[in-house]
């Protein structure tokens, strides 16, 4: 067998092998998501809309979870380059990430630009483009250790009563002095 040959031989028994490693891990492009179950289910194409890959395992973090939309990109791996088992290790959708933090930040994000950003000065938190509420559920109190510094209009409620108004409300037996005056007209 002259040298050729046996590099011809050699490649020739190897190709199988280099196809597998150029397979095991692939940048794709999600198509759909299932979010039924306990893990996430993805199918993604190729870029140019080569093969298709469907029933794909997305895993994620402990603690966080995301519901990405189609066109999002994901760093797919096959375990040995076999396609029956695919699993989604990364999603990421550059339309919607926040640009030009700097080292150490971190934060979560939406397509609404809703934002919690931990920022080198402190935590930021931004309704974004959506202009919806805030709202802490299930919770028996919310204590803060801090001032409260607010540039908007507060309400709050007295008991079961009606809104009070923290700039200015009538109240019931007014007392003079340091003894206690009764609560809020309309409250009880």
């Amino acid at each position: 067998m002259t040298p050729q040959q046996f590099i011809a031989a050699a490649r020739t028994l190897m190709a199988p092998i280099e196809r597998r490693i150029k397979l095991m891990a692939l940048r794709t492009v999600l198509d759909l998501v299932d979010d039924s179950q306990g893990r996430q289910m993805i199918q993604v194409h190729f870029y140019g809309g080569a093969a298709m890959f469907d029933q794909i395992e997305r895993f994620q973090q402990y603690g966080f979870s995301s519901v990405p939309f189609q066109g999002a990109e994901a760093i797919v791996i096959t375990m040995g380059g076999n396609h029956s088992h695919a699993l989604a290790l990364a999603v990421e959708d550059v339309r919607y990430k926040p640009k030009n933090w700097q080292q150490g930040e971190s934060g979560l994000y939406d397509d609404q630009a809703q934002l919690i950003h931990i920022t080198r000065d402190g935590i930021v938190i931004d309704g974004g483009t959506s202009q919806l509420p805030v709202t802490f559920k299930n919770m028996p109190s919310l204590k803060m250790e801090c001032d409260l510094h607010v540039t908007g209009e507060v309400t709050a409620k007295y008991g079961t009563g009606a809104s009070v108004t923290l700039t200015g409300h009538a109240t019931s037996n007014v007392a003079a002095g340091t003894a206690q005056s009764g609560p809020p007209v309309g409250g009880t």
